[in-house]
């Protein structure tokens, strides 16, 4: 089963590679390790510590998506790492829609629910993943059609991309 310590230090790298844990400012507001101020608008983020930005990132995403659940771990690691990038219920709802892609339908409700990861534990990971890919870069074009995102589409896109290595 996949491991939640990988995925998330993963993200940490693809959030903060550049960054090594210094406040920035974004469309998030204050954001540290990749966690937002305005995902976690009582959070002191000035003083967030690498530990907090982990227990963070488990509790708020990777356990609310029963990801420990999923058998391999590079779909586990993306579809983890996009709902921290765009939000569990995009997240879920991509993956289930790259399922339906690759001819294992799962109702596309947004939710990590029996079916969905028993579907996700039958797909070919590597055919999923390209579809999962492909999904998460077409709504990032999208979103990236206006102007204050516009700037972060070159990031996303290779973001998304590292998962096809």
């Amino acid at each position: 089963m996949a491991d939640s310590n990988i995925s998330i230090l993963r993200t940490l790298k693809l959030e903060d590679s550049k960054l090594a844990g210094k406040v920035t400012t974004d469309t998030g507001g204050l954001t540290k390790w990749g966690i937002s101020q305005k995902a976690f608008p009582k959070l002191d983020i000035a003083n967030l510590t690498i530990d907090d930005a982990k227990k963070i990132y488990k509790a708020s995403y990777w356990d609310k998506m029963f990801l420990d659940k999923i058998k391999n771990q590079t779909l586990a690691d993306a579809i983890y790492d996009f709902a921290v990038n765009a939000g569990i219920s995009k997240a879920i709802k991509t993956a289930q829609e790259a399922c339906s892609l690759v001819g294992k339908y799962t109702k596309d409700d947004g939710k990590m629910g029996p079916q969905t990861l028993k579907t996700l534990n039958s797909v070919i990971p590597k055919d999923w993943i390209k579809m999962f890919v492909y999904l998460r870069i077409k709504f990032y074009t999208q979103l990236a059609e206006k102007p204050e995102y516009k700037i972060y589409l070159k990031g996303w896109t290779a973001r998304a991309n590292s998962f096809l290595e």
